[in-house]
């Protein structure tokens, strides 16, 4: 436990007097890492006073030299976002840097590993002496601006911008731009406009930009809140709410579109392009088989007077076929 005079609560209570100090990293130390976060919430800027002595000032400045800024809106280690690094220069005891982000916490890290070379006037065994760190930025969500008295764009995911020019630090779905004001392309929909509609909205419309469904019903032959289900073999029409006539030749299925019912000539064309397109290698033929009215595949080694056809053949969905 540290010392009451060094707890880290002593760098955010505006006491310049006090300071939090960590126990030695480095070569001297099998401690090689030190951190120190605060709770808090957007971001303009952060002020870092870092402790001083008369006549010691490049000896603290080596001791903080290589320290980072993040910001995380997570406790959990892994999910930082890097605000500031100290590169070879060492750095002011009295530090500040714009850090335009959202961030529950901003975490204060340094390191000393002994297998890395360090720049000159780096303090290889070191303490860190924190003495204030204030941050600025706006205490409402929703707002951006030197004052914080500009509003965020009102498409912009859980009304969180950039708090210096406002740009949106991601969008709701169904929009996209800087500042989130330009709709998805037509056709796309979703977070990030990354989703691709289903065509089958009514009248060849595009679906809805956010939702991704149809806003004037499904096209004939098709149903579901996406219009991405085909209409049973027996259904056709708007959202297949009609029943396909018993009586058609062959019990061949309608059509699903419309409900007239598909010729023999006309099914026979579907069947030959449907296996056109799922055939790689072989040689197909339809076949109508009068007991079952179903089509089925047959391969050319059964061709011949369909001798072995019973053993050798695939029934092909009339769903799928009528569809083509």
């Amino acid at each position: 436990m540290p010392e009451a005079h060094y707890i880290a609560s002593n760098a955010i209570d505006r006491d310049k007097s006090k300071c939090t100090r960590n126990i030695e990293i480095g070569t001297l130390s099998n401690i090689k890492t030190v951190w120190w976060r605060v709770d808090l919430g957007d971001i303009y800027s952060i002020n870092v006073l870092f402790k001083n002595y008369d006549g010691y000032e490049m000896r603290q400045k080596g001791r903080i030299a290589g320290f980072s800024l993040y910001l995380s809106n997570s406790s959990i280690s892994g999910n930082e976002i890097l605000c500031y690094k100290d590169e070879e220069h060492l750095p002011p005891l009295n530090f500040t840097t714009t850090c335009a982000g959202y961030g529950r916490y901003v975490i204060f890290y340094n390191e000393r590993l002994d297998e890395y070379k360090y720049p000159d006037g780096y303090q290889s065994s070191t303490v860190t002496e924190l003495c204030e760190v204030i941050v600025n930025g706006c205490g409402e969500a929703g707002a951006y601006g030197e004052k914080c008295d500009e509003k965020c764009p009102k498409n912009c995911q859980e009304q969180r911008c950039n708090i210096i020019n406002g740009t949106c630090v991601g969008c709701l779905p169904g929009w996209n731009g800087t500042f989130c004001e330009k709709k998805c392309p037509e056709g796309w929909y979703g977070l990030e406009c990354k989703l691709q509609c289903f065509a089958h909205c009514k009248d060849n419309a595009f679906c809805n930009h956010v939702t991704g469904q149809c806003d004037n019903e499904c096209a004939d032959g098709w149903k579901g809140a996406f219009c991405d289900e085909q209409c049973l073999e027996e259904n056709y029409g708007v959202d297949c709410k009609f029943n396909c006539s018993s009586h058609c030749r062959n019990d061949v299925p309608c059509d699903k579109q419309t409900g007239h019912c598909v010729t023999n000539r006309i099914f026979r064309k579907r069947m030959r392009k449907y296996l056109r397109m799922k055939s790689d290698t072989v040689a197909l033929q339809d076949v109508l088989d009068s007991k079952n009215n179903h089509y089925y595949r047959v391969t050319s080694s059964t061709m011949p007077g369909y001798k072995g056809l019973m053993d050798n053949r695939e029934k092909i969905d009339y769903q799928n076929v009528t569809s083509n």
